[in-house]
């Protein structure tokens, strides 16, 4: 309905990652062997519909997105600290550990999409909400 194509293929990207989102193209790519996982599915559409989420607040047809932080700050007046808390709330040392692994070569905008897309994740009912309000 908004527009994002999504593609099932072998691998998404270079890495054969299961899932990518491009905001470039508005296209979301989930791998075929995510049928067989169905919670690990969910999980990882639910991460990649966040990114989504990130990419409507700047404009879907924009070629860059935002953050939910910044959202938060702005629209809800939460200051970056207890957005902070927010969202580290919502990530388990495990998951923390990985998203640190996975995030180091990245800069700090696209750290930050990977920390709300990571900690959101497991929350489907919230990311439903995100999408139907800002998308």
């Amino acid at each position: 309905q908004l527009g994002v194509v999504i593609d099932r293929l072998d691998r998404c990207g270079p890495g054969a990652e299961r899932a990518a989102y491009n905001m470039g193209v508005n296209r979301l790519c989930l791998s075929q062997g995510l049928r067989d996982e169905p919670g690990l599915q969910l999980d990882v559409l639910t991460h990649e519909a966040i990114h989504v989420v990130q990419d409507c607040l700047a404009g879907l047809d924009t070629p860059s997105s935002s953050t939910i932080s910044l959202m938060l700050q702005s629209q809800g007046g939460f200051s970056r600290v207890q957005v902070d808390k927010f969202f580290a709330h919502h990530l388990d040392s495990s998951t923390a550990d990985h998203v640190l692994r996975v995030t180091q070569s990245l800069g700090p905008l696209q750290r930050r999409r990977e920390v709300e897309a990571y900690a959101l994740q497991g929350h489907t009912g919230m990311v439903e909400s995100l999408l139907a309000r800002y998308c």
